[in-house]
């Protein structure tokens, strides 16, 4: 009888009823991933990824207490550096992506909350193997062509929707975190890119909506505050106390380069039309503020304490409410008009 393959020999051990069990598997798991990345005969498969991660899946399963999961997320995560090629790591990290979207519908509401931080963390992980690699362009690209396929891809049934939407949550915090202000204007451009092409062909309005909000929606905003706080350098205010309040504040994201990039990829064949106003809603926002409109033009008194990021996004609410009273009176309006009159009057 032939024996079992090492990597599903993992898996079952990785998935065992015994927490002893499971963290040896994983401590022997560790060496066995260095040395094998390393072999130029005899390295990893995608195969072999998929069954190991079905067993780190089921690892975390079976991991209960929060403080533990944690520990648990951050060592099964971090596995990605002890891989000796990038390949290799690209592949683990692939490979997880595809056994999360694949699993993603079989997790109970009281598990969901430890995978949402798995993805999270291999996210964080990801972006820190870039670091390493100083965001070479090509490694970078790979990586967000990455992100598109396994997670964004609107085209795909087998990624769920709701991992869609905690990856989009997630992104830009993660991003901060691994780039800092190392990170250049092409290659934040870049690292927006599977958002980007997301927008080009998605078909769920609710789906399309999250990305602008949770995605584009910070980064005009961030834009908007660089050029503010340029604006108000010499003013009385204590600037940098306000500036500390400012999300993604280290992140300088190039409004030009991302309008016209977006302006460009909008205007292509294989966009959807109704998709185009959103993508152009994107880049009339970051035009007006390259010619010095701010979202907010209003004069407004502000209490004490309260920051000019705050301010902005309150002004932001204030003018969507507004917007929404204007087409409730047109559309009385409109109703008005064609109502036959019976002898009474209208007044509108």
């Amino acid at each position: 009888m032939e024996s079992l393959p090492v990597e599903i020999k993992f898996a079952q051990n990785l998935a065992g009823n015994e927490t002893k069990t499971r963290l040896k598997a994983v401590k022997k798991l560790k060496k066995y991933l260095k040395v094998k990345s390393a072999s130029k005969k005899d390295g990893f498969s995608c195969e072999d990824f998929l069954k190991l991660w079905k067993g780190l899946h089921y690892c975390m399963w079976m991991q209960d207490k929060p403080l533990l999961q944690e520990e648990l997320s951050t060592t099964l995560t971090n596995l990605v550096h002890d891989l000796s090629t990038h390949e290799a790591q690209m592949m683990f990290i692939k490979v997880f992506f595809i056994t999360e979207a694949r699993e993603w519908s079989s997790i109970d509401i009281w598990r969901l909350d430890k995978f949402m931080m798995m993805v999270r963390n291999m996210l964080y992980e990801s972006l820190m193997v870039m670091k390493k690699l100083k965001w070479h362009r090509n490694k970078l690209e790979g990586l967000t062509q990455m992100f598109y396929d396994t997670v964004m891809n609107p085209e795909s049934d087998t990624i769920p929707d709701g991992l869609k939407i905690h990856f989009c949550d997630i992104y830009l915090e993660e991003v901060e975190k691994a780039g800092d202000s190392q990170l250049t204007g092409s290659q934040l451009l870049q690292l927006l890119d599977p958002f980007i092409r997301f927008m080009q062909k998605a078909k769920n309005a609710t789906l399309l909506k999250r990305v602008v909000s949770c995605v584009f929606d910070p980064v005009v905003t961030r834009i908007a505050d660089e050029v503010w706080m340029q604006q108000t350098q010499n003013a009385e205010s204590d600037d940098t106390e306000e500036a500390e309040d400012i999300p993604f504040l280290t992140l300088k994201f190039d409004g030009k380069l991302i309008s016209d990039h977006i302006f460009r990829v909008s205007q292509e064949d294989d966009v959807l039309s109704r998709n185009r106003p959103m993508l152009y809603g994107i880049v009339k926002k970051l035009q007006d503020i390259q010619e010095g409109v701010l979202p907010q033009e209003k004069e407004i008194n502000i209490s004490e304490g309260v920051t000019g990021h705050e301010v902005r996004q309150a002004v932001n609410t204030l003018m969507n409410l507004d917007g929404k009273k204007d087409r409730k009176k047109k559309n009385r309006k409109k109703k008005n008009k064609t109502e036959k009159h019976t002898g009474k009057i209208h007044f509108i």
